[in-house]
């Protein structure tokens, strides 16, 4: 299998030569030249590796997480080092790491769209995209500052993995250090480097040990930068970036409140088992009660039927009272006695007739409002007696008693 990776500074075009490589199944470079897109050798796939100033890799911390949470936890943790909103940018995120740490490939979105367009008026498919500086893999405790010779653009790539782009400019030459490396240095404070690997051409060991003298850190030469030959297994792709799966609108608003639906359905089958539950008990107390009730209208009223215990025993204490010369509450002046204060509010005239039967009182009322008839009956029950109200033709008729 074989794999053409094409370096690219800017818009893809069909009339520009850019610098290729052609890499076998292990990685290694078999050719190397430079051509027009239609000129490019075959390959079974194709590589595009942008120029580290179109981009950047910035690493975030968090906790372990799962795989399918890294991305929108990563996501969020960059909304605060964005200069831009995150709709302005297109972020890529690797995988996390045993420390907690994630990588994240950076790229401006409007110009990321302008390539793939770009590259598709060429009608070229990239099977893969990387940056520049994503090529190159950390060290834990080295900076490596890399390009092609000094002057020309270039990156830093930090100890923890995040990169720094360096413009390059015609008056690098020399012993000036990059504007960008030296403010990077300035700001790291406690956590500078042990060394600078200089991966840059040009540099002589005369250039190292001035920077080191002027910023108290090591430079040490290397090998001048290629981003032909380095590897891209640990590279973060541009292009795999998980998309949300289309849902139908009618589905998607059904799964919106799935939750809520399925939380009140076990609210209400709670509730109805609870109401049954409590109506249950309730009636197999009464059944108790009025057994129990009438064991004891059996055992004092042995002669008479007990078919509502209740009422008989009520009858029986009134007549053993009656015979002892003594009232009961059903009596007459008793009720009166209850019933009169809340008589006396009714305006003049609105009693009509006032008549006792049967141990209840009977009244008959002129015509009532609604609301007075109503708080007249709901006056007698809360003081202990039971008011039954019926209207008739010239007014309202009300049963007062006991029962």
């Amino acid at each position: 299998m074989t794999s053409l990776r094409v370096y690219l500074d800017d818009m893809p075009a069909a009339d520009q030569p850019y610098p290729w490589c052609l890499r076998d199944a292990h990685g290694n470079v078999v050719r190397e030249g430079q051509g027009r897109p239609s000129e490019w050798p075959a390959a079974n796939e194709r590589e595009a590796v942008l120029a580290a100033l179109r981009g950047r890799v910035s690493v975030v911390a968090l906790p372990p997480l799962p795989p399918a949470r890294v991305e929108s936890a990563a996501r969020y943790a960059l909304d605060d080092r964005l200069a831009s909103t995150g709709d302005d940018n297109h972020v890529a995120v690797g995988a996390q790491a045993g420390d907690g740490s994630v990588r994240c490939a950076i790229v401006d979105r409007a110009w990321m769209e302008s390539f793939r367009e770009a590259s598709v008026r060429c009608g070229i498919e990239w099977q893969r995209m990387v940056l520049e500086s994503d090529l190159a893999a950390p060290v834990p405790t080295l900076w490596r500052w890399c390009a092609p010779s000094l002057g020309e653009p270039g990156f830093v790539r930090l100890s923890d993995g995040s990169t720094i782009a360096i413009a390059g400019r015609a008056d690098d030459a020399g012993s000036h250090l990059p504007d960008e490396l030296s403010t990077a240095l300035a700001r790291s404070g406690g956590k500078k480097p042990e060394a600078v690997r200089v991966e840059v051409g040009g540099i002589t060991p005369l250039d190292c040990d001035r920077w080191q003298t002027a910023t108290k850190v090591s430079f040490q030469q290397g090998m001048p930068w290629t981003w032909a030959r380095e590897s891209s297994q640990g590279a973060i792709d541009l292009l795999t970036i998980r998309q949300p799966a289309l849902v139908p609108k009618d589905r998607a608003f059904a799964a919106i409140f799935r939750p809520a639906a399925s939380i009140a359905g076990i609210a209400v089958l709670l509730s109805l088992v609870g109401a049954t539950s409590e109506w249950i008990w309730l009636r197999w107390q009464s059944s108790r009660l009025e057994s129990q009730l009438a064991a004891v209208a059996g055992s004092v009223l042995p002669t008479q039927p007990t078919s509502n215990p209740g009422a008989a025993l009520a009858s029986r204490y009134a007549d053993l009272r009656h015979r002892a010369g003594l009232t009961v509450d059903s009596d007459l002046l008793p009720l009166l006695a209850r019933t009169a204060p809340t008589l006396s509010g009714l305006p003049a005239g609105a009693l009509r007739s006032l008549s006792y039967s049967d141990r209840h009182l009977l009244l008959d009322l002129q015509k009532l409002d609604g609301a007075a008839a109503a708080s007249l009956q709901d006056t007698l029950q809360r003081s202990g007696l039971v008011a039954l109200a019926a209207a008739t033709s010239t007014g309202a008729r009300m049963r007062i008693g006991t029962d």
